[in-house]
């Protein structure tokens, strides 16, 4: 009977490592922004980016790997939105978890990790919502490139 439980837990384990696998596997490449609304005290601000130039515009470029527990993969944001001592560029780490339904990124020098909802993922769009502060929030609708 113990051997059973075991197994069981064990498939347990392996297939929700195998779903957040997956969603790091389908975030691999150049994601733009095409929607990039901040929430402040309940607000929703007007779309910030404009697809059709590089100002105004935010993009995340997640490089391929295999994920393995605890561990990171690389990613490079560019943020042509925010003021300049709120950028969000540079590069950071991220990993999925929830079985693919956050995103949790961090600077590579810093031990704190933000997590965001992913609110839709498919092989083309992706949509978060990041919580930066109790009165801030991001509402980021990206399209794979």
């Amino acid at each position: 009977m113990k051997k059973i439980l075991m197994i069981a837990v064990l498939g347990l384990i392996a297939f929700s490592c195998n779903k957040d696998q997956k969603a790091v596997k389908q975030l691999d490449g150049q994601w733009d922004a095409q929607f990039f609304y901040t929430i402040l005290d309940d607000v929703k601000s007007d779309n910030l980016v404009d697809p059709t130039t590089t100002e105004g515009s935010f993009s995340m470029s997640f490089t391929t790997c295999k994920l393995k527990k605890d561990e990171f993969c690389s990613l490079t944001i560019t943020d042509n939105v925010s003021e300049e001592e709120e950028s969000l560029t540079g590069s950071w780490l991220y990993r999925t978890s929830g079985d693919g339904a956050y995103l949790e990124l961090k600077k590579a020098d810093k031990p704190f990790i933000h997590k965001l909802e992913i609110v839709e993922r498919t092989k083309v769009n992706l949509k978060v919502i990041w919580d930066i502060t109790d009165d801030l929030t991001l509402d980021i609708q990206l399209k794979k490139q």
